[in-house]
C-alpha cells in the first residue's frame, strides 16, 4: 500500500549546464494518458539527486524545460527531469531510448511538515 511503478523513456541526456560535473537526464512516461488531461497539468516535475544545485539554478532549469515541453505536441505532465552526478550517471548505463522502470513509495511522514516554511528540510 502506498506503493506505485512507473515506465519511462530516456528522452534527453545533457551535460547539466549551470554545475560542472552533473548530468540532466529527461525522462518520460512509457504510456500516455489522456490529451485532454495532459493539457490541464504541469508541464515538468523535478528530481535531483546526490548534492543539491543553488535553488534559483534548479528554478532556472524548471523553467527552461517548461518552454520547451509546451512547444512539443501531445506532452504528458509526468515528464521527470533527473539532475545526478557524472559518477552516478556513468554507474547507470542509461543512454538515450532506454526504459527506465521508477519504484515510489512513501519515506515519510509530510504531516508535520510546515507548507509556509521557506526551505523545506529533509532529513
Amino acid at each position: 500500500m502506498g506503493e506505485m511503478s512507473q515506465e519511462y523513456v530516456v528522452k534527453s541526456i545533457q551535460t547539466f549546464p549551470f554545475k560542472k560535473g552533473y548530468v540532466a537526464v529527461f525522462l518520460s512516461p512509457r504510456d500516455k494518458l489522456d490529451e485532454a488531461l495532459e493539457q490541464s497539468c504541469p508541464a515538468v516535475r523535478m528530481q535531483g539527486f546526490g548534492p543539491r544545485p543553488p535553488k534559483e539554478i534548479m528554478q532556472t532549469i524548471v523553467m527552461e524545460f517548461q518552454s520547451m515541453s509546451k512547444q512539443k505536441q501531445q506532452d504528458d505532465f509526468r515528464d521527470v527531469l533527473l539532475v545526478v552526478t557524472e559518477t552516478d550517471f556513468y554507474g547507470f548505463g542509461w543512454s538515450y531510448g532506454d526504459v527506465i522502470s521508477g519504484e515510489f513509495k512513501k519515506t515519510q511522514d509530510g504531516k508535520s511538515i510546515n507548507p509556509f516554511d521557506k526551505e523545506e528540510k529533509i532529513k
